[in-house]
């Protein structure tokens, strides 16, 4: 990025160019420092005045229906992203700063789908240009043909559109704010893959229990005794672990309690030093 730098010789029309924005006066700094953190200020209050939760922005439900089947109806909280910046939103703020968006690359793929090259992946470029036609930003956005079952056109303004919010985040500063595309990934149904493809979390219940029948199969008695030890340590786990065994895993376990610590308690409770 330029920075200006005005010297004592020289006017403000003959402003020389700094490489880079330290090369500054102080002075210079920090009142552009102090300039841009007002306009910043009056953006970030005007973002929250005008823009509508539910048309230009809102949060999406980001759990799979395996684990919620409520949607957007869901009142858990965690269930849900940050607020996700949707296209009028996206162009409500890029009209409000004075800029439009450019798609330099677009006409690429017009003149390839008009030549009939098959295309499968589409990736565009957003220049977010001002009045003067000066680019102060841009973005990109990424689509497969595969995800439109062929369909060019909708690839295409997909996006162009996830190009443009890119590109307007990045101009506006506004990812701590906004993230983007959560929208049309729950709208592709990918959010609900992801999270049935996502290896699930086991709770201490089910990791006891799996290391005891492991433990078990390997009969190695000391092993399995000294897990077992360790899972009493919260007894409502080891309760809650010893309800997912089979019966013949009980008895075996038993079995093998009982040679180290002595007889059971009784059926299906194990007597320990540690089990009141």
């Amino acid at each position: 990025m330029n920075a200006i730098v005005t010297t004592d010789s020289v006017s403000e029309s003959q402003a020389l160019v700094a490489a880079n924005p330290l090369d500054v006066s102080p002075e210079a700094f920090r009142g552009a420092l102090n300039r841009r953190g007002e306009n910043r200020k009056a953006l970030m209050v005007w973002v929250r005045d005008s823009l509508v939760s539910g048309v230009d922005f809102g949060r999406i439900h980001v759990v799979g229906k395996n684990s919620c089947s409520k949607g957007n109806q869901c009142d858990n909280p965690r269930h849900f992203s940050k607020d996700c910046l949707f296209k009028p939103g996206a162009e409500k703020i890029a009209g409000m700063l004075g800029v439009t968006p450019t798609f330099p690359t677009l006409h690429k793929y017009e003149d390839a789908a008009l030549a009939g090259v098959e295309l499968k992946q589409i990736i565009l470029r957003c220049h977010m240009v001002d009045g003067s036609g000066r680019i102060v930003a841009d973005g990109i956005g990424a689509r497969s043909l595969e995800q439109d079952y062929g369909d060019i056109n909708k690839s295409l303004k997909m996006c162009a559109k996830s190009a443009h919010i890119d590109a307007t985040l990045r101009m506006a500063g506004l990812s701590e704010v906004f993230t983007q595309d959560l929208d049309q990934m729950k709208a592709d149904g990918k959010l609900d893959q992801e999270q049935d493809e996502r290896p699930r979390e086991l709770s201490p219940a089910q990791v006891l229990g799996k290391k005891l029948v492991e433990a078990l199969k390997v009969g190695i008695e000391p092993a399995l005794v000294a897990i077992w030890d360790e899972g009493m340590k919260d007894k409502q786990v080891a309760q809650d672990a010893w309800e997912l065994l089979t019966s013949e895993e009980h008895k075996a376990i038993n079995a093998i309690l009982e040679r180290a610590k002595g007889p059971p308690k009784k059926k299906g409770q194990i007597q320990t030093s540690k089990w009141s």
